[in-house]
């Protein structure tokens, strides 16, 4: 695309720029071109083929919305504050746009991206801290793995059947554990290697119930199964573990009294759909928008660093699948995930 640009100020703002910035186009509102710092702040490829648009970078972006009232206007540059950016992910940035008009005869514009740093550099310490804690877990992981691998063993003849099958639990959990660790230290997503297979949601259904037993037990909690078992899948079957794990973890922590029901059915002649609701306390009105974003907590009080609904989202979308939730305070709350159907169990 001809930018106007004079190619060594292309140059230079595209390569040694310490700024985000980008060039967009008033024809259906695309970017036609981003340098390296706005493609690792934002994680879009500045090979893809799929053409970013201003509609999914910028939030509410819209005819009121003062980029366009700007464009409209013929004036020859703005300067935007406190404007909502979105990553591919749907994190959120607030920060402020400097536009400038590059030709009078061509609608091409060139944004530049000025962040709060006390923002940036609470972005940058989060990561940071994941990846810190990631690598001093799986020390201590490697360790009792290799001490239940000596014990499995069972050289001396000491330990009973039942035993050794204690063990062989404990074990599968680590070595999930230790994979969980793995995917925190590449948080993003799209580049973790994808294996998908055909199979029966079923049994990883029952895996997950089982795993969360001891908490569903304390908690004295209703587990409820209404699952179709002729609907197959395609996916990771590891990675729908996640979903499942993430999701009942949820479920059980912030319900008290009552019920977890899970439900998976053939919603129409191509979806499999997969609901999971609770009786729980609910999330608050104004916070359903922002659950799926990474680092989100509702409350700083609450454990966790704010991945969990992120990485669920992630895994779904590799699936091909959507995920919705519905939440009222004091209530409960209900995802809804559609899935591909694929086939039947024979």
């Amino acid at each position: 695309m001809d930018t106007g640009l004079h190619k060594e100020v292309f140059r230079v703002l595209f390569t040694e720029s310490t700024n985000d910035i980008f060039i967009f186009s008033e024809q259906n509102w695309e970017i036609a071109e981003f340098n390296e710092n706005f493609s690792n702040s934002f994680k879009y490829d500045r090979y893809e083929n799929k053409k970013l648009t201003l509609w999914e970078l910028i939030k509410d972006f819209g005819e009121l919305h003062p980029i366009i009232q700007f464009v409209k206007s013929g004036a020859p540059t703005v300067y935007l504050k406190d404007v909502i950016v979105l990553d591919r992910h749907g994190l959120r940035f607030t920060l402020d746009l400097q536009i400038t008009r590059l030709s009078l005869e061509n609608p091409v514009f060139l944004c530049k991206m000025i962040y709060n740093s006390d923002k940036k550099e609470t972005l940058r310490l989060n990561y940071e801290y994941i990846s810190n804690i990631s690598h001093e877990l799986r020390g201590p992981l490697t360790n009792i793995n290799g001490t239940l691998d000596i014990l499995q063993k069972n050289k001396q003849g000491n330990l009973d059947s039942e035993s050794l099958s204690l063990f062989g639990v404990i074990q599968k959990n680590l070595t999930r554990m230790k994979v969980l660790l793995d995917n925190l230290l590449l948080l993003d997503i799209k580049k973790k290697k994808y294996t998908p297979e055909v199979y029966n949601p079923f049994a990883s259904i029952n895996e997950a119930i089982a795993f969360f037993e001891p908490s569903i037990l304390e908690k004295n909690l209703l587990v409820n199964k209404d699952i179709d078992c002729s609907v197959l899948l395609r996916g990771d079957k590891f990675e729908f573990s996640q979903i499942l794990h993430n999701l009942l973890s949820n479920a059980i922590k912030y319900t008290n009294i009552g019920e977890i029901k899970i439900s998976v059915f053939k919603h129409s002649e191509k979806i499999v759909r997969m609901e999971i609701s609770d009786t729980g306390v609910g999330i608050p009105e104004e916070f359903n928008s922002s659950v799926f974003n990474r680092f989100f907590r509702v409350s700083s009080s609450v454990g966790g660093v704010g991945l969990g609904l992120w990485i669920v989202k992630e895994l779904v979308e590799r699936m091909e699948g959507t995920i919705q939730m519905y939440s009222t305070f004091g209530v409960g709350t209900t995802f809804i995930l559609d899935f591909p159907l694929v086939g039947y169990a024979s």
